[in-house]
Parts: C-alpha cells; sequence; structure tokens
C-alpha cells in the first residue's frame, strides 16, 4: 500500500528494503521479498522508467512502427534500448539501478535483448556498467562516440566484408544520404568495416556535422555517398 501511495522518497526507500531483502541468505525472507517485487511489476516499471528519464536517461523502443520514441497511434511491444548521453545524463552510477528494476532490462521478453548505449562523455564509471552487466547478463551494452549515422545491422556480426544494413533511423544521417535496408557497407572514411563492431569503432572517431565518405554495394554496384553524421538527440 505505501508502495502504491507513497512519493518518491518512500517508493525509493521500499525498493531498496526489498532489494536488500531478495539478497538475504534466509531463502524464506529472499523469496518472500522477491514476490513481493514482482507483485508490483507495472507499477514498479512505470515508477522506474520516470526515475531513469528524470535523471536524464533516453530510451527507445520497439513498436509496430519500428524503433524510437511512440507516437500515440504506436503499439509499444518493449524497450529496445537506453542511451546515457552526456548532454542529458546526471545520474552518475546510483541511476542505473533504476534499469534494474525494469522487466524489459531484466526479463527479455519476445526474442528482444534491451541495450545500453555509453555516449563518450556520460559520468559513469566503467566499473558501474561492468556491475550492472552483472546483474543484467542479457544486456547489449556498447560505448559510442557523439556523433552517428544511424543504422542498424542484420547481424552485429557481419561477416568478410558484408555488414549489412538492416535498419535505417528515420531523418538520421544515413537515410538523408541515401542509404537503405539491404545495402551492404563496405567503407567508412576508407577503412573496411566488415562488422558492425568495427562500424562502431569508426564512427566514435567522427564529431557530429563532420562528413565522411561511405562505400556501400546495392543490387551488385558500389558506389560511394558523402554522409554527414548528426549527434545523438
Amino acid at each position: 500500500q505505501l508502495y502504491r501511495e507513497g512519493d518518491d522518497a518512500t517508493n525509493e526507500a521500499i525498493e531498496l528494503a526489498f532489494e536488500d531483502l531478495a539478497q538475504s541468505e534466509n531463502p524464506t525472507v529472499a523469496l518472500r521479498a522477491e514476490a513481493a517485487i514482482e507483485a508490483g511489476g507495472p507499477i514498479r516499471r512505470a515508477k522506474a522508467i520516470a526515475a531513469f528519464q528524470k535523471v536524464g536517461g533516453v530510451l527507445k523502443y520497439h513498436t509496430d512502427a519500428g524503433i524510437g520514441q511512440p507516437r500515440g497511434d504506436e503499439t509499444v511491444k518493449s524497450i529496445s534500448h537506453a542511451i546515457l548521453d552526456p548532454k542529458s545524463w546526471n545520474g552518475g552510477d546510483d541511476g542505473l539501478k533504476f534499469l534494474r528494476r525494469i522487466d524489459d532490462f531484466r526479463m527479455p521478453a519476445d526474442g528482444h535483448r534491451s541495450g545500453l548505449i555509453v555516449i563518450k562523455g556520460s559520468k559513469v564509471s566503467k566499473q558501474a556498467i561492468e556491475d550492472l552487466q552483472i546483474a543484467l547478463p542479457s544486456l547489449l551494452v556498447q560505448e559510442r562516440g557523439p556523433a552517428q549515422l544511424g543504422v542498424s545491422p542484420y547481424s552485429i556480426f557481419g561477416g568478410p566484408a558484408r555488414l549489412q544494413i538492416g535498419d535505417v533511423k528515420a531523418g538520421s544521417a544515413a537515410e538523408r544520404a541515401g542509404l537503405r535496408v539491404g545495402d551492404l557497407l563496405l567503407k567508412f572514411n576508407g577503412h573496411a568495416v566488415p562488422d558492425f563492431e568495427t562500424l562502431v569503432e569508426r564512427i566514435s572517431e567522427k564529431e557530429p556535422g563532420d562528413k565522411v565518405p561511405v562505400v556501400y554495394e546495392r543490387n551488385g554496384t558500389e558506389a560511394t555517398v558523402i554522409v554527414e553524421l548528426q549527434g545523438w538527440d
């Protein structure tokens, strides 16, 4: 009752108490605390989302129209990923605890593994990120630079010179340059990008507004476009 009706300070005290009790060596106490946490499901999720956003965290969602911020006419399926942006993040290490309380990160559903994107300059320690990954083993964590291209791969592993675009973010630098789903990305700024991890590393070397050549293949034909990178917004 206190959890449902209390203010933010009261709710936080209750959260911490339950989380502490859930680690008790007494199995009865631990199970009862876990049951109490689960019973608060939807309310707990909503409160954690609000608290994470309050300290400057950004959340993107899987919707029936793709990935992004849901509009009023879209069906929201689950959270796709969280973003820590140095321009807005003021939660420090402590703010990561809110992600632990969101079911999308604790128990992935529908085959969707939620991710965390940490943009260079965000005030959060590597130890806090490592602790979060231990608590949420299915969480995918990526460190990014301040610029973004706006594409996602069909596979994060790619293949020999075969990094295929699986999604192009609406309004992104990639879309503005004419890149499409299904294109094979071959080179970024003169460097081969055989997998998504390599592409991320190359983009992290750049700043928003930088213009870089991107070599891609479409229907067996290679072409080059100049892409003006954007910041995270």
